[in-house]
């Protein structure tokens, strides 16, 4: 059984990420809390590879690389390419840009997640240390995807609202997608 929450919409975004990984580019999402940035970075690298690292730059470098290493030894693999999601990127310093170099030398690619807009500084020190990468800023649902969101949240957790219904919520409501959630929850 799926998820009730698992991923749907956001299909341009999605493709514009999957395109850039293949490229061997690094990914920096940005957004508002609860616009699913983690959700869709874990979903663009579903089909890539078994092998993804999810990390968080609240951790000193010294823990990431731990963690790091505690991962490369579970999975020994080095036919596939590896992936790291990074949480909190806005948490820059000297030191992470630098982790952040020492992963794409060990040919990671990584998605940085980040809220609300990184300060230049740190976006500085993030293209210093990195391969290219793209920024995507997220922003809220289209009503298509609203929709779809909707619909498939009524599927999941077996509401029997009708199409008109949710046609309407779609269009009244913000496609803010934690907002959503707890919206049709009450309903």
């Amino acid at each position: 059984m799926k998820h009730i929450y698992s991923f749907c919409g956001r299909k341009k975004e999605l493709n514009e990420i999957r395109e850039s990984l293949k490229k061997g580019n690094h990914v920096l999402i940005s957004g508002s809390y609860g616009m699913g940035k983690t959700r869709l970075a874990l979903e663009s690298v579903r089909d890539f590879s078994p092998v993804v690292q999810r990390l968080s730059l609240n951790d000193p470098p010294a823990t990431l690389k731990r963690k790091l290493f505690r991962h490369e030894r579970l999975y020994p693999t080095r036919d596939v390419r590896r992936f790291v999601i990074l949480d909190d990127i806005v948490r820059m310093s000297h030191q992470k840009s630098e982790f952040l170099r020492f992963l794409a030398d060990r040919g990671y690619v990584f998605i940085a997640i980040e809220e609300n807009g990184i300060p230049v500084k740190e976006h500085e020190r993030l293209r210093y240390s990195s391969v290219p990468h793209i920024q995507l800023p997220l922003s809220y649902l289209s009503k298509n995807d609203t929709y779809e969101f909707l619909e498939t949240l009524n599927e999941r957790l077996v509401l029997g609202k009708e199409k008109e219904q949710l046609v309407s919520l779609a269009k009244i409501l913000k496609g803010h997608p934690l907002s959503l959630i707890q919206t049709i929850k009450e309903l």
